[in-house]
């Protein structure tokens, strides 16, 4: 049996429509089915409710849904040893368009750093896989904008905290997905025997 020492969270980056939920919810079932890790549980993302009903105004209070996104992590981390998030607790900083609320944003991003250990997926958008736009408030070319900020977001996040960060383009391979976080939790000693 697998044992850690503080939850581990695996955060999926990207901008919408990149290919996050497919392989957040990829790496669930796969580590669920073909692994001997327990303990792993889904959080979806926060916001993808108030962007199927177009809810702007939920969407723009980056402290009801960065608030909302940190409260189910910390949540599910009472029962669960692995996390897999859909969305990155950053992404917050993406859509934060009050900069009142940015305090806010930057504290959750602190807590989830201080109580998890984590590993960031950039999403690299795969071009064989069509845009959806339903359930999205962003268009193709917008999200392809905010695929080049996300990314670097990913990268200076990774650093500053000191986070495991990896890069993987959405497609069948799965396993591939798993054996890069397995050697991420492996080198960072995430992981007991």
């Amino acid at each position: 049996m697998l044992k850690k020492r503080k939850p581990i969270l695996i955060q999926f980056w990207g901008g919408p429509g990149a290919g996050k939920s497919l392989g957040a919810a990829g790496l669930y079932v796969y580590m669920g089915v073909s692994t001997n890790v327990r303990g792993v549980s889904l959080v979806r993302e926060f916001a993808k409710k108030y962007a199927i009903l177009r809810d702007t105004d939920a969407l723009n209070d980056q402290r009801f849904i960065t608030g909302g996104q940190k409260a189910a992590l910390l949540r599910y981390a009472i029962e669960y040893d692995f996390l897999i998030s859909d969305s990155a607790i950053e992404l917050g900083l993406a859509y934060c368009s009050n900069d009142s609320d940015l305090g806010f944003v930057k504290n959750s991003i602190s807590d989830i750093y201080r109580n998890f250990s984590v590993i960031n997926v950039f999403i690299n958008r795969s071009e064989d896989i069509a845009f959806e736009e339903s359930g999205r408030v962003h268009n193709l070319k917008e999200s392809l904008e905010l695929d080049k900020q996300i990314k670097d977001m990913a990268k200076n996040s990774s650093l500053e905290f000191e986070a495991s960060y990896i890069e993987w383009k959405p497609s069948r391979d799965i396993k591939g997905l798993f054996e890069l976080v397995e050697k991420e939790l492996n080198k960072n000693k995430l992981l007991e025997n």
